[in-house]
């Protein structure tokens, strides 16, 4: 898919903000809107994907910014956990599961999930791997077409910290309760 040089702009912008933070480097693909992100000293988290998804909206074409992790897995059973809108973290599959207990009673993962507007965080849990999504609202890019308009939700440093934390604390309860190694 062919995007706009104001969208590829726009990535680029992201990246350089990305590549500004200490201990993160930054292998970019502007033409795909990807890239992988290799972070450095903060195990568990050892690297991620970032990429834009693209809707077609109303006159508009929303990119929305998505961060994507995958380990291997230490679990026997299969499940999808999700962040609500009051923050809290939920599963249709374990509704009490020591899991969500310790998602759910993480304080510093509580504040910093206050901080950041998130448009979706899932944790997709199988046998093979787990899979860690995070969606926020800030590193978005909308494409109005009529006034023909391309803006970026700039994120702050301190936000794409926050996005970094809150992937690592996820992680280091995914272990704490045993589902990676």
């Amino acid at each position: 898919m062919k995007h706009s040089p104001k969208v590829i702009e726009k990535f680029g912008c992201l990246t350089e903000l990305l590549q500004e933070i200490p201990d993160i480097s930054v292998t970019a693909s502007p033409q795909t809107l990807s890239g992988q992100i290799s972070v450095r000293h903060h195990s568990p988290l050892l690297s991620t994907q970032y990429f834009f998804c693209c809707c077609n909206r109303f006159w508009s074409k929303n990119y929305d910014l998505l961060y994507r992790c995958k380990f291997p897995s230490a679990s026997l059973l299969s499940s999808e956990i999700v962040l609500d809108k009051n923050n809290q973290f939920s599963s249709a599959q374990y509704e009490d599961s020591s899991l969500l207990h310790l998602l759910n009673t993480n304080l510093l993962l509580t504040d910093i999930l206050k901080a950041v507007d998130l448009r979706q965080l899932n944790v997709k849990i199988s046998p093979e791997e787990i899979t860690l999504e995070l969606s926020p609202m800030v590193g978005s890019i909308v494409q109005l077409l009529l006034p023909p308009l391309t803006y970026f939700i700039k994120p702050t440093q301190q936000e794409l910290v926050a996005i970094f934390q809150i992937l690592q604390l996820v992680l280091a309860t995914l272990r704490q309760a045993g589902f990676t190694a």
